[in-house]
C-alpha cells in the first residue's frame, strides 16, 4: 500500500490547498536559492594609481626635486668643491649648496651639456603625472579608458636621446669643453660614443646616424609622433589659409557692393536730373 507524501504531513491526503501551498513555499525556496547564486560576490576594486597617498607624495617630491636640480645646473661654478675639483671657494656658491655642486658637476661630467634633456624629461612626465591626478574623478566615470604607453618605451626614448645628444655635442660642441668639468663637451657618455661613431661612420656618417637616433628618441622619450604633429601643423596652415580666402572674400563681396551702391546712385542722379530738366 502507497501513500501519497501529503499525508505524512496531516491525517488525510492532502487538499488542494495544501499542494497548491507546498508548491508555492518550494518554488519560492529554489527561487530564493536561484537568487542568492545570482547575485555578485562583492569585489574589492583595487584604488587607481591617482588614488594613492604614494602617487602624490611622489608628485610632491618629484616636483621638489626638480626644481632643486634646476636651481643646481643653472648656479654651477667649477670653482666649487665637487667631483672634478677641489674648489677654490671657502664658500659654496651653488644656490643648493654642497649637494647641489656635487650634482651639478656629476651631471655635467657624465653627459655634458645634453644634461638639460633630463630637465625637459622629467618636466614631461611630471606634467603627465599631475594632468593625471587633477583628472583622478574623471577617469572613474570614464567607459573607456586612454591607451597608456608602456615605461619601457619611455626609457629607451631616454637612453636613445641622451646618446644621441651627448655624441653630437663631443664631434660639434666641442668649443664649449672647457667650461664643462673633464673639459669634453657630451660628458663621458659623448666621449665615449663619440668617439667610437666618428671611428666608424666617420664624421658626416656618424652625423647622420646619430640625428636619426636623437629624431626618434625625442618622439619616443617625449611621447608624441613625428607624423601627428606633422599632421597638425598641416592642419593649421590649411584652417590660416582657409580663413585669409574667407576674409578675402567678404573683402571682395563688401568692394562689389560698395561699387553697385556708388552705381546706383550715378543712375538715380542722373535720372532724377533728367526728370528736373
Amino acid at each position: 500500500m502507497t501513500f501519497p507524501l501529503g499525508s505524512l504531513q496531516s491525517d488525510g491526503p492532502a487538499t488542494p490547498r495544501q499542494a497548491g501551498r507546498n508548491e508555492a513555499s518550494g518554488a519560492s525556496r529554489v527561487g530564493s536559492r536561484l537568487s542568492r547564486n545570482a547575485l555578485p560576490e562583492p569585489v574589492d576594486v583595487p584604488l587607481a594609481p591617482e588614488h594613492t597617498l604614494r602617487f602624490q607624495m611622489t608628485l610632491l617630491f618629484g616636483g621638489v626635486a626638480w626644481l632643486l636640480l634646476l636651481l643646481a645646473l643653472v648656479s654651477h661654478n667649477r670653482l666649487d668643491a665637487a667631483f672634478t675639483t677641489s674648489g677654490q671657494h671657502q664658500a659654496v656658491h651653488n644656490w643648493v649648496g654642497s649637494l647641489g655642486a656635487h650634482a651639478s658637476d656629476l651631471a655635467y661630467l657624465l653627459f655634458g651639456l645634453s644634461t638639460w634633456w633630463l630637465l625637459i624629461i622629467g618636466a614631461r612626465a611630471w606634467l603627465g603625472a599631475l594632468a593625471r591626478w587633477l583628472r583622478r574623478d574623471e577617469t572613474l566615470t570614464a567607459s573607456v579608458s586612454e591607451p597608456v604607453q608602456p615605461a619601457w618605451r619611455v626609457w629607451l626614448g631616454l637612453v636613445l636621446l641622451m646618446s644621441a645628444s651627448c655624441a653630437l655635442e663631443w664631434s660639434r660642441l666641442y668649443r664649449q669643453e672647457a667650461a664643462l668639468p673633464g673639459e669634453h663637451a657630451g660628458g663621458v657618455l659623448g666621449y665615449t660614443l663619440g668617439q667610437l661613431s666618428s671611428t666608424w661612420l666617420g664624421f658626416n656618417g656618424s652625423g647622420v646616424f646619430w640625428i636619426a637616433v636623437l629624431v626618434a628618441g625625442l618622439s619616443l622619450a617625449l611621447r608624441f609622433s613625428w607624423l601627428d604633429l606633422a599632421e597638425r601643423i598641416g592642419e593649421r596652415v590649411d584652417a590660416q589659409r582657409e580663413r585669409r580666402e574667407a576674409k578675402r572674400e567678404v573683402e571682395q563681396d563688401l568692394r562689389i557692393g560698395e561699387q553697385a551702391t556708388i552705381e546706383r546712385e550715378r543712375v538715380f542722379e542722373e535720372v532724377r536730373h533728367d526728370l528736373l530738366a
